[in-house]
């Protein structure tokens, strides 16, 4: 990072030394560490992974294609890094920071099975601790390093239940023994409810328009709060009241937005999204991301982080 001289002036008779020294350090370290974790997660998503299909799997840009797993047919199998969950530390004992990483393994009519790796961190690249099988139809809300081991809160089916939406909630840890990830304690931690939602300001990811292309909008945010839904539309800001109508099913209310004009564009999204949001009637987890449903298409926002 450079500092333009004028700004250093402006921010020391502002601040006063001492503080804008802390704040230049702390941008610095910032950018330090955002520059190790991209190289991290480009060693990770390059790495070589074994315990998800017959024989070990390289991964090329985050990405492995099998190419067709019975000859003449489409059925494929591939395997894909998760980009939005990882966590560090030390997972095997000796000291050295590890990493805990997500892989999603289709073929055939498989929605997606989800494995949970352990990474060692070397000096000479990444190497592969131990693999486990989470589950299919399993949606992660979030993993987390806690004293040696790794928690990741899901989303899991009922037994015998093979529903895209599954509501039963349960913490599992897991830590690196023997060579294996071992699930060391499982804990029930009830259904899917909005309190799950509640809490967190979530940011819309990019919407995909017809011809599946990443459409830039303004900023639309979400919160839920009290019974209520509301944040910003691209251009407008809006809120709704909501319901409840059964684990995992949700009705929104009428919608009420304030009466901004912006540029064409901005507004034929912010009236794109507010029809869909009127049209929402599930909602549940990605690997940390909310997904809200509907009958035909789904919004997917991401946590905001200050």
């Amino acid at each position: 990072m450079r500092i333009s001289r004028r700004r250093l002036a402006v921010a020391t008779a502002s601040m006063g030394l001492a503080i804008f020294i802390s704040w230049a350090l702390e941008l610095n370290a910032t950018e330090g560490r955002q520059t190790t974790l991209d190289a991290t997660l480009t060693l990770l998503k390059n790495a070589q992974y074994s315990g998800i299909l017959q024989q070990p799997i390289q991964l090329v840009n985050g990405q492995y294609d099998g190419g067709a797993t019975v000859p003449g047919t489409d059925s494929r199998s591939v395997v894909t890094f998760v980009d939005e969950l990882h966590a560090f530390g030390d997972l095997d004992g000796d000291d050295d920071v590890d990493a805990a990483v997500l892989l999603m393994e289709r073929s055939g009519e498989h929605e997606g099975f989800i494995y949970l790796a352990a990474m060692a961190l070397t000096e000479g690249g990444v190497v592969q601790l131990a693999t486990t099988l989470l589950g299919e139809h399993v949606q992660i809300k979030r993993m987390d390093y806690v004293n040696g081991a790794i928690r990741v809160e899901m989303f899991v089916p009922n037994e015998g239940d093979s529903s895209p939406f599954p509501t039963r909630k349960v913490g599992a840890t897991f830590r690196v023994l023997d060579g294996r990830l071992v699930e060391i304690r499982s804990e029930p931690l009830g259904s899917l409810t909005v309190a799950d939602l509640e809490g967190t300001p979530w940011v819309l990811q990019p919407m995909i328009n017809a011809q599946g292309e990443s459409v830039a909008t303004g900023p639309v945010t979400l919160a839920l709060k009290d019974g209520r839904i509301a944040g910003m539309a691209a251009c407008n800001q809006y809120s709704a009241g909501f319901e409840e109508r059964g684990v995992g099913k949700i009705h929104i209310g009428e919608i009420i937005a304030t009466q901004k004009a912006c540029p064409d564009s901005l507004m034929a999204e912010e009236h794109r999204f507010l029809d869909l949001l009127g049209k929402v009637d599930r909602y549940g987890f990605s690997f940390g991301n909310l997904v809200l449903n509907t009958p035909e298409n789904r919004l997917i926002f991401t946590p905001h982080s200050e």
